[in-house]
Formats: C-alpha cells, sequence, structure tokens
C-alpha cells in the first residue's frame, strides 16, 4: 500500500507511521511540524493542508493507495476561524485532492467523539450537539465529507474517544504530571464511565479500517478506542506506576466548592488551577460508540496494564526531571 497521512508528526500520526513501517508500506507524510522521531523524517513533506496547491502537489507526486486524515488543530484555546480554516478547511483540500488525483484511494477522515457532547445520544452518526468550538469545526468536516460531490470516493469517518500513550503531547505536563505528585484527586467513589483509548490500540484499529473490504466500511463512522471503562480504573492505574499508590478520592461537595473558589479568583483576574469548568469535565461520563468495530472485527486490544508500562517507560525516558 502506498499510505498518504496528513499530520503524521502527531502523537496518533507518529504511532500510525510506526506501525505502516513495520507493515512494509509506502509512507508520505504532510505536516508543517518535522516528525518527532528522526527515522521518520524520510518520510515528511513540510505541507500546510489549508494550502490546496501544494496538497494537490503532493497527492499527484504521490499516488496514495490509502489516505489517512489526521491533521488537525486539536487545541480548545485556538481561535474559532484557525479551528475551522484547519479543520473543516484542510479536510475540503485534501477530499478535492484525493477525488482529482487519487480518485481510487480509500480516505479515514479523522474526527473527534466530540462532534457530541458528554450525554447526548449516539444512535445517528448525522446528528450531532458539540460543546466547544473544536467539535463544531470537526461537525463542520464531517459534514464537508457528506457532499454529494465526494459519494464516489471511498472514504470512512473515525472518530477517536480519549486517546493516551506515549508521544501524548500535553498530558506528561498537565493530568499526568498532577499524578505523579500526589496532586490529582479523583471525584467521589461514584463510577465516571468514560471512552479513552490507548494509541497504539487505536492505530490498529485505523490499519485494519485501511485494508477491510469496501462494502464493510464505505461511508460510516467508527468510533476508535477502547472499551468504556470507570476512568478510576485508568487514572489509579497510572498513580501506581508513577508513585507506587493508588489515587486519593475526594468528596464531590468538596471539590464542587474547590471549583467555586478557582471561579472567584478568575473573575478577579488571578490565574485558578482547578474551576467550574474543570470540575464537570472530571465527573461528566463519555461513552462513544464501540459496539461496530469491536463486534464486527474481533480486536483483541493491548492490556490497559501494558499500555500503562509502555507510557511509564516512555515518560522516564523524555521527561526525567518528573518521572525519572
Amino acid at each position: 500500500m502506498r499510505v498518504l497521512v496528513t499530520g503524521g508528526s502527531g502523537f496518533i500520526g507518529t504511532h500510525v507511521i510506526s506501525l505502516l513501517e513495520a507493515r512494509n508500506c509506502t509512507i508520505a507524510n504532510i505536516d508543517l511540524k518535522p516528525p518527532y522521531l528522526d527515522a521518520h523524517r524520510r518520510y515528511w513533506q513540510p505541507t500546510d493542508i489549508t494550502e490546496t496547491e501544494s496538497v494537490d502537489r503532493v497527492m499527484a507526486e504521490f499516488q496514495p493507495t490509502r489516505i489517512v486524515h489526521l491533521a488537525a488543530i486539536t487545541s480548545f484555546a485556538s481561535p474559532r476561524d484557525r479551528l475551522f480554516a484547519h479543520n473543516a478547511g484542510g479536510t475540503v483540500a485534501v477530499m478535492d485532492a484525493a477525488a482529482k488525483f487519487a480518485p481510487a484511494a480509500r480516505v479515514i477522515a479523522t474526527s473527534t467523539q466530540l462532534v457530541n457532547e458528554p450525554g447526548a445520544p449516539f444512535d445517528d452518526d448525522t446528528r450531532f450537539r458539540p460543546s466547544t468550538a473544536y467539535g463544531e469545526s470537526k461537525v463542520a468536516a464531517e459534514r464537508e465529507i457528506r457532499a454529494e460531490k465526494y459519494d464516489a470516493l471511498d472514504w470512512l469517518i473515525v472518530r477517536p474517544t480519549n486517546i493516551w500513550g506515549p508521544f501524548h503531547p500535553t498530558y506528561p505536563t498537565q493530568i499526568w504530571k498532577y499524578i505523579r505528585y500526589g496532586l490529582y484527586l479523583h471525584p467521589g467513589d461514584e463510577p465516571i464511565v468514560r471512552a479513552y483509548g490507548y494509541v497504539e490500540n487505536v492505530v490498529e484499529q485505523i490499519f485494519l479500517l485501511l485494508t477491510a473490504p469496501p462494502e464493510r466500511v464505505r461511508h460510516r463512522v467508527f468510533y476508535v478506542g477502547d472499551r468504556p471503562i470507570d476512568s478510576f480504573l485508568l487514572l489509579s492505574g497510572l498513580s501506581v506506576a508513577f508513585r507506587g499508590k493508588p489515587l486519593r478520592r475526594i468528596p464531590r461537595p468538596l471539590l464542587r466548592t474547590l471549583a467555586r473558589c478557582g471561579d472567584g479568583m478568575t473573575w478577579v483576574g488571578m490565574k485558578a488551577p482547578f474551576y467550574t469548568d474543570r470540575f464537570i469535565r472530571m465527573t461528566s461520563e463519555h461513552l462513544g460508540r464501540h459496539e461496530s468495530i469491536w463486534q464486527e472485527f474481533g480486536i483483541e486490544p493491548i492490556a490497559m496494564a501494558t499500555g500503562i508500562d509502555r507510557t511509564f517507560g516512555w515518560l522516564q525516558r523524555t521527561h526525567p526531571e518528573i518521572y525519572g
């Protein structure tokens, strides 16, 4: 297979390219950022996916048989116009280039579970209820993909859940750091069920979708990740690996009071480490819908404990000042 990856220098993209290497694929990576791994530099072509001519040039020259479109702006703090330009506009550029120069290629377009907020129904892939500008930009991208002009393309959409593992760009200095130093307190004793995904499991699912018969995947939506679990199981497992102790729990009413104190600090112009929006995110369930990819393809995932061990090993090598 000749596989063009957009955003192959990012978190999921790095793992995708490593897997494609192991499967002896011919690879091209278009991304503005250089690859995280030096060994991947030979595949990298610096490209802005919002620049149509550049995307067209790479597509015409490389002639892919498969396309994994991962490139996106994922920061919630990014301006709305930038989110839409990259996430929706960049998707149009990739789809248009595929239609012109690689019309027989399968295109996996990456969206997000955040096209629906926590608690929203997941029974209709064309119904959306995003609660962030990032989610709205991905809704716009999905609607572009479904445009009539792309009906002839062999496309499908994947919606990653909350993905974790080595090469994650922010967790090492955010929530994982708080866990490492014993500063993260889990809200209450009630289960908070969420859909997580260890990154190596996710890229195996993506590869499976790249190679599945067209009639099984064409024009469909798949949530990629692991089966939903109580978030305490994963976070406490990380705590045991990082510091040899399980997470401590804190009553929700007390945590809510701390969040309101943080709101007050924010209101007077101070930087607060904890506030109501973060409390809501910590306590909200987000399930996704995984039955199709699990039941149809019978995936055997890497166990959570193995993923934690591999993640901790990477953190010790790359962030020894925190995890060494």
